[in-house]
């Protein structure tokens, strides 16, 4: 999905958002409702409290469409505000799916299953979680972090995961990973730490 055709979707449910409200609805229940589309209690509480910040970054995004700019060069050019809040805004935005991506996941749901699958190729449930979050430990780590050439750019395991936690609660529901598992993704990504610091790294 192009940037220009997630802005027309995202303007779409903000306007149901406006709807929502306009028609009676208390803030919970339009929180409740818009969960469907992706929206955590956080990005809710964006779009309520800080709408002149959230129209200004879908301004830019505008701008940004027509140049036809990338998704790791919009990210870049908005962290120069470090708010995690439209980190975690972002995130929502970029990892949305198009209604052609899920109908083609509804029809293969509906398939029946017919193929075999051996043992040794079946992923367990737990697998599967854990695939998943190692994944979002991904999507953390290119929001977030920066790896640079300083060695006097150093990162402590308790900032790591204080950002972490923030970035985590900011989209998802559920509770923040533990923080070893956190440190577990950062020794395969940036090596063992030196007194649970790490150097040549930095946040954005």
């Amino acid at each position: 999905m192009t940037l220009s055709q997630r802005l027309s979707e995202f303007q779409f449910n903000l306007e149901t958002f406006d709807l929502l409200l306009s028609m009676g609805r208390s803030v919970q229940q339009v929180t409740e409702e818009m969960k469907g589309l992706g929206f955590t209690s956080n990005h809710v509480n964006f779009i309520l409290n800080s709408r002149m910040l959230l129209n200004s970054v879908l301004l830019r995004c505008k701008l940004y469409s027509e140049q036809n700019l990338k998704e790791a060069t919009v990210r870049s050019n908005l962290s120069v505000l470090n708010n995690t809040v439209v980190t975690s805004f972002l995130d929502r935005f970029f990892f949305v799916k198009s209604s052609e991506k899920q109908n083609e996941v509804l029809e293969i749901v509906t398939q029946p299953i017919t193929q075999h699958v051996d043992e040794d190729e079946h992923v367990s449930d737990e697998e599967g979680e854990t695939v998943e979050e190692s994944s979002r430990f991904d999507q953390f780590f290119k929001a977030c972090v920066k790896q640079t050439q300083d060695n006097t750019d150093v990162v402590k395991s308790t900032e790591f995961y204080n950002a972490f936690s923030e970035w985590w609660n900011g989209i998802y529901e559920e509770s923040v990973p533990d923080k070893n598992e956190l440190k577990e993704f950062l020794n395969g990504k940036l090596g063992k730490p030196n007194k649970n610091t790490w150097s040549n790294v930095c946040m954005v």
